[in-house]
């Protein structure tokens, strides 16, 4: 073992993964606690929820009860610091952060800094307001991650918070890319493409993604060059995601994710090059190689149609996140299911039907036996 590393996310279980894989012993600090990521981790500790992230005193609490034994390498983080970047400051002070900075993490989360900046280089970009011009634009929150926060400004109300802003809908399907960043450049990962599951009042809620995704050659030498000139601007460092929307004859830059996010369910295959990769790219160190993947991987979040039973899947071949005893809430993530395949139509197929089973077997009320 290469030793321990801190992990601190909404949602931790994936990051787990790929650190167990690359031979470091996790030590995870979340919401959730799920049962595989408690099966990954060397140790894990549930933190208490705050609005729609966590309580910041709690995850500080939480990591250094972790960290108390141990002698980590670092920490890094998921999900759930873009609306707050300054804790990443705080967290600085005790342990290493892999990942972007402060600073990075507070620019390219700054919707008009984001506009302004794609404008000077060229990149198509939804037009962005305080609040919505015409009735289909979006209303979304600054810093929150997941897609549940976006609304249709026609549904929207007529007064918005201060964490608030609206940008104009861009056409076509959602495609991200995956890279790994160095302060000065930027190393393509892979395409996925993604969709939403909607619910009521979030239309554009994160379903899944699936890769392999081959974009057309305009679209990917445009995203290639972005990626480099937002790393240098920003000094973006490790795994940062940039995500489309993108037609036959058009593409826009929806947003930065600076950080590890939901693509990692789909690049799995590396034998744990990837987390590794990403602690190096944080030191300022590029890949010596590309990354290469076989076959295809997709991954769904699955949402609660009603309130049930927490279903026991630990022991189940494609699902993650799964949850402890209790009662989930309609709409509410239940797990994550996986499939992988020889390609990516073999990959769906196999993904629909798990969720089928799933959505029947939780329907019915029934034990889960897939």
């Amino acid at each position: 073992m290469k030793g321990a590393v801190l992990i601190a996310a909404l949602s931790g279980r994936a990051l787990a993964q790929h650190a167990r894989a690359s031979g470091y012993e996790p030590l995870v600090a979340d919401l959730y606690c799920d049962r595989d990521t408690q099966r990954l981790a060397r140790a894990a500790s549930r933190v208490a929820p705050r609005g729609q992230g966590f309580d910041q005193q709690s995850l500080i609490d939480a990591l250094r009860g972790l960290a108390r034994d141990s002698a980590p390498i670092g920490l890094v983080y998921g999900a759930g610091f873009e609306h707050c970047p300054d804790l990443l400051d705080e967290l600085a002070v005790e342990w290493r952060v892999l990942g972007c900075g402060r600073a990075a993490v507070a620019r390219v989360k700054d919707p008009f800094w984001l506009a302004q900046f794609c404008a000077q280089v060229g990149m198509p970009h939804p037009a962005v307001a305080q609040a919505p011009l015409r009735s289909d634009w979006l209303v979304k929150r600054r810093g929150a991650s997941g897609g549940a926060h976006i609304r249709l400004a026609s549904a929207a109300p007529v007064t918005h918070g201060d964490d608030e802003y609206a940008q104009a809908r861009a056409p076509g399907e959602a495609a991200s890319l995956l890279a790994l960043c160095d302060g000065q450049s930027a190393h393509v990962v892979g395409f996925t493409s993604q969709w939403a599951a909607p619910a009521p009042g979030a239309p554009l809620r994160y379903g899944g993604a699936l890769r392999p995704y081959a974009p057309q050659q305009s679209f990917a030498d445009a995203a290639r060059a972005f990626a480099h000139a937002a790393t240098r601007a920003c000094d973006l460092r490790g795994l940062v995601s940039f995500d489309y929307r993108v037609t036959e004859t058009s593409f826009h830059l929806i947003e930065i994710n600076p950080r590890p996010g939901a693509s990692l369910d789909v690049f799995t295959q590396t034998d744990g090059a990837l987390f590794a990769a990403h602690v190096a790219a944080c030191a300022g160190r590029a890949p010596p190689n590309p990354l290469s993947f076989c076959g295809a991987e997709a991954a769904a979040v699955y949402y609660a149609p009603c309130a049930t039973a927490a279903p026991d899947l630990s022991e189940k071949d494609g699902f993650s996140d799964v949850p402890q005893a209790g009662v989930i809430g309609a709409g509410q993530p239940v797990c994550t299911v996986r499939a992988d395949a020889a390609s990516a139509d073999a990959a769906i197929l196999v993904l629909q039907e798990r969720l089928r089973a799933l959505d029947e077997a939780l329907m019915k009320g029934e034990a889960v036996a897939l």
